[in-house]
């Protein structure tokens, strides 16, 4: 296995990993090269072209971004955070909101593209042009949800499953505040969520779970592609150490 990866200043997990890769002894690539298996990794840009590949470990699971997605694992109510929320093309953003009751509204990209940071914004802010302050075309869509207040803490998992059914990840706190010292309570929920995710999806063979914690309950935030998610307080070594796993 070897990883393809280009070194990104913007995006500092890319050479994190690069390094990392090198000191166990992987080899690195730009691209594509050779008839071996490989990770990609790197911005959305750079992954995309390359889905398909042959030898591309994770094959579709770039796609698991979407959260609509997340929403149709028949995950029960009561464990996404923004359940009640409406996914609309960012044109119909100002005639969405003005159905909400809320004077704040949480929104973000439906799309690993990430055109813009999810954040509560006012609904006078969105009101006048929003696919333009947003920096998003008209026809891609936006998740809205209602401002339910900051979560206390969050929490980043990343998961992979290998073709036993055998699930490992690696967890830390959501920055800013870089811990890996993670509850208990806080891992059982993750994993019972994850074994459901991994049950109601029909391709690939890791994501990364956001989790968070609000008004003393936890919850499920947003489902990430591993392949540029930024893994913060987590040794680099570790994700790629599971990669090899799965792929024995």
């Amino acid at each position: 296995m070897y990883l393809v990866c280009k070194e990104n200043p913007y995006f500092e997990e890319t050479g994190k990993l690069i390094r990392s890769a090198q000191e166990i002894g992987i080899w690195v690539y730009d691209e594509p090269i050779i008839t071996d298996n490989f990770f990609l990794f790197g911005t959305r840009d750079f992954v995309l072209p390359h889905v398909d590949h042959d030898f591309h470990i994770f094959s579709r699971q770039e796609y698991l971004y979407d959260f609509s997605f997340l929403l149709s694992t028949n995950l029960t109510f009561h464990n996404i955070l923004n359940y009640f929320c409406d996914i609309v093309p960012a044109k119909r953003i100002t005639q969405t909101i003005n159905r909400r009751r809320t004077k704040t509204i949480f929104a973000r990209p439906n799309s690993g593209n990430k055109q813009f940071n999810g954040q509560v914004f006012s609904k006078a802010t969105l009101q006048s042009n929003p696919a333009q302050f947003l920096q998003i075309n008209p026809w891609e869509l936006v998740v809205l949800a209602d401002d339910r207040g900051r979560p206390t803490k969050e929490y980043r998992f990343f998961f992979i499953r290998d073709n036993e059914d055998r699930i490992k990840y690696e967890c830390c706190e959501y920055i800013p505040e870089h811990s890996n010292d993670i509850p208990e309570e806080v891992k059982d929920f993750a994993e019972q969520n994850a074994k459901l995710i991994f049950d109601s999806i029909p391709f690939g063979n890791s994501f990364v779970l956001d989790i968070c914690e609000l008004d003393e309950c936890l919850w499920v935030l947003e489902l990430n592609s591993w392949n540029s998610s930024g893994y913060y307080s987590i040794d680099p070594s570790k994700i790629l150490e599971m990669i090899l796993w799965t792929n024995t």
